[in-house]
């Protein structure tokens, strides 16, 4: 596929947010009606159905806030989406969920019931909200209870609402007038206490709590039937509780969050003692659910799970969603095949990790179409392919390893080398570059021993990217060209900016992202590296002057697409700037990305955004991505590619011009195959009469031009053209000798 020219004819960008297969999202609530199960995560509502076996997802709604909290009644789904307000989505067809009304609160909504015409919610620094749903396409904001602290969780009973409040009471709030609640009680009384959730059953409320009283106390069992005056009846000192608490007969159901689920037996409520503990993950969401024999658990990014609790002391896990936390992806543009690897965390102590391979002629909707498992965790943001290779890195325990996977059969990868290493990596051919330390380590995929080389470099290096014979390697405050022939340092550059890293290049520009320091600033630097022995610096701009976390340190990075940048400001998105004209420099476009945005890989219109913990993409729209020379119908009109790509002896054009034959009749097409170098230069003309019952030919072309003098290695640029239009490939031109010492054995 013919590499795309971007011409900038708007300044108007928008980015569409695409649906993605590659999305880790953090179960945080659910409510189960017969065999359907909704949940909500913060990207909104999604509901999966379950009679036995394996719950199957069968849709997914966004919502535009966080979702925390689910209700469901009838037809509707209530959703708590933090500072999206009350969202009221209609399920009565499960597989087409629709937003229907929306009611933005004062604050933040985190926790939702609904009873009657009503819905009441926890709104964290506003307190509590009510909201009139009597028409649930028109909800409205009917009264509020503010100023009792961050309200967390929300319990109906009858007229009184008992809400969980961070580092304060638990509030009992009389309900009976909508438009006036106020409170009437709380518990524990005094100061530096607080009350996260509650349950009621008759008089008794049973609450996630802490305070003192002889010993820490995490779970207290209340008498409320004078709601002004609530007495403490009894407790426990079990772990610190979180939202979540249920009661199932003679049990309760208590989050204890990063300490699982405790089975309390309040057959007498006096004397309640544990009698279980489901602690299958080491993450539990704000929400559960239980009956006599199944406890249905979120677990944030690790998904959610199935239990049976009819032995409360021995709970046995069902089944459990695994929930993949995407953190690398890498791309093969010229065969349309993407790489996504992600890691499912089973405890502590143990990972595993998925390659999955995808078909992204359609960008807009990648399809898996393999994938490989591995022992062991993708611990480092970054994947190298290069046909037929894919190589990234595996944590298992205290060692490291990197991991070669031929992926010539996209159906079936296969892991083919598996060594010990560690370091950022760069494939280019068979060849394998890992930038470790002050070391530039080189490596044959095919040859027996794996490592063949290695160059020292002057310091601890931060990132590095190949072109032609060139390694350009970014250490604390410079940039560094070295010759991967004579390992030699070529050129150097001196920018004076600390952790320079995730470099890209696009000849004749190359990009370095900088990280300095938390409370700094950081941006991206332009070089011309067209005269590697004197690179020059072009451009340097300051992104954001305010202070930024410290996982920005690692994560900044950067892509060039002919005259785009594509620059990665971590939690503030990305940004697209146009630097066709060095001397002015512009910043386009902005979009924020849901986490933490760490790399950018723009595949014809669609933006690919490696986001923390998920595969985000967006769609960009009046960028004006068009073809310079040649627009998207004219494109589609041929098959262009050469191969190999880059090459030495030769490459071979082919192209297939997708005409048909009644619109040509039996008149010859004109065509013309021109390679140009990085210059502009005609080097080589191919004038190709060809007939419309010939419409797919290839060309050899040796690296000679027209006089038959042999090129100079580096960067070319095949253009093939018809009256129809034209179409571009570039492709890259070796002159390597291997000899003994030099990616090679004595």
């Amino acid at each position: 596929m013919g590499i795309i020219l971007f011409l900038l004819i708007s300044n108007n960008v928008a980015f569409e947010h695409l649906p993605s297969p590659f999305i880790a999202e953090e179960f945080m609530d659910v409510k189960r009606v017969d065999s359907l199960l909704y949940f909500v995560t913060e990207r909104g509502l999604e509901i999966f159905s379950w009679h036995s076996g394996n719950p199957q997802r069968i849709s997914r709604y966004a919502t535009e806030g966080w979702a925390e909290g689910v209700y469901v009644v009838g037809d509707y789904a209530y959703i708590a989406d933090h500072y999206n307000g009350l969202c009221i989505v209609s399920v009565s067809d499960p597989a087409t969920p629709a937003l229907i009304g929306n009611c933005d609160t004062p604050g933040k909504a985190l926790d939702v019931v609904v009873s009657n015409t009503y819905a009441y919610l926890a709104d964290q620094e506003n307190g509590l909200v009510i909201v009139d749903v009597s028409n649930p396409s028109v909800p409205y904001l009917a009264g509020q209870c503010s100023g009792i602290g961050h309200t967390y969780a929300v319990t109906l009973a009858d007229t009184l609402v008992y809400t969980g409040v961070c580092n304060s009471a638990l509030k009992i709030i009389d309900v009976s007038d909508p438009a006036y609640p106020h409170v009437v009680g709380q518990f524990p009384p005094g100061e530096f206490v607080y009350g996260i959730d509650a349950c009621i059953d008759d008089t008794l409320a049973y609450i996630n709590c802490g305070f003192w009283s002889g010993a820490i106390i995490h779970f207290a069992v209340v008498n409320v039937k004078e709601p002004t005056n609530p007495l403490y009846v009894a407790g426990l000192a079990i772990p610190a509780t979180n939202r979540g608490l249920e009661k199932v007969g003679n049990s309760i159901y208590t989050n204890t969050q990063d300490h699982g689920i405790h089975i309390i037996d309040v057959t007498e409520p006096t004397a309640p003692f544990v009698t279980g503990c489901y602690d299958e993950t080491r993450w539990f969401g704000v929400g559960f659910m239980a009956d006599d024999t199944l406890l249905l658990a979120t677990h944030f990014l690790e998904g959610f799970s199935i239990a049976d609790i009819r032995d409360r002391q021995k709970p046995v896990t069902l089944y459990k969603h695994e929930n993949i936390v995407w953190e690398t992806m890498a791309f093969d543009d010229d065969h349309d095949y993407s790489y996504f690897s992600g890691n499912i965390e089973e405890n502590d102590q143990f990972w595993h990790s998925v390659l999955k391979i995808a078909d992204v002629s359609d960008p807009s909707i990648p399809v898996v179409c393999g994938e490989l498992y591995s022992t062991g965790r993708c611990y480092l943001y970054r994947g190298s392919a290069d046909y037929p290779y894919i190589v990234y890195t595996i944590q298992r325990h205290d060692s490291s390893f990197i991991a070669v996977t031929d992926v010539s059969d996209p159906y079936t990868p296969e892991l083919t080398r598996f060594v010990e290493g560690n370091g950022v990596l760069e494939l280019c051919s068979t060849y394998l570059y890992c930038l470790d330390g002050r070391k530039l380590k080189i490596a044959d995929i095919d040859h027996p021993s794996f490592w063949v080389d290695s160059l020292v470099i002057p310091a601890d290096g931060y990132d590095i990217c190949i072109m032609d014979t060139l390694a350009y390697v970014t250490v604390r405050d410079s940039l560094l060209i070295l010759s991967l022939l004579s390992g030699n340092q070529l050129g150097y550059c001196y920018h004076g900016r600390p952790r320079a890293i995730r470099i890209s290049t696009d000849f004749p520009y190359l990009a370095v992202p900088y990280t300095p320091f938390p409370g700094s600033s950081f941006g991206f630097l332009l070089f011309d590296v067209s005269n590697p022995v004197s690179p020059s610096l072009l451009f340097d701009t300051l992104i954001y002057e305010e202070p930024i976390d410290s996982i920005a340190l690692y994560t900044v990075a950067c892509e060039i697409k002919d005259t785009l940048l594509f620059f990665c400001r971590t939690g503030y998105g990305f940004d697209i700037w146009n630097i066709s004209n060095p001397d002015s420099i512009y910043r386009i476009a902005n979009q924020e990305t849901p986490y933490c945005a760490l790399s950018v890989h723009l595949k014809d219109d669609v933006v690919f955004v490696e986001d923390m913990r998920s595969i985000e993409l967006y769609r960009a729209i009046g960028l004006g991505i068009e073809e310079s020379s040649f627009t998207e119908t004219r494109m589609k009109e041929s098959s262009f590619e050469a191969m190999p790509n880059p090459f030495m002896a030769e490459t071979k054009i082919k192209y297939c011009l997708l005409e048909r034959a009644y619109e040509l009749e039996d008149r010859c097409v004109s065509v013309e195959l021109k390679i140009y170098d990085v210059s502009g230069r005609v080097v080589r003309d191919f004038l190709l009469p060809v007939s419309s019952l010939q419409l797919s030919v290839s060309v050899t072309w040796d690296g000679t031009d027209d006089c038959g003098n042999r090129l100079p290695q580096g960067v070319y640029f095949i253009k093939l053209e018809t009256e129809r239009g034209a179409c571009r490939e570039k492709v890259v031109l070796l002159r390597l000798s291997f000899g003994p010492g030099r990616y090679g054995l004595d």
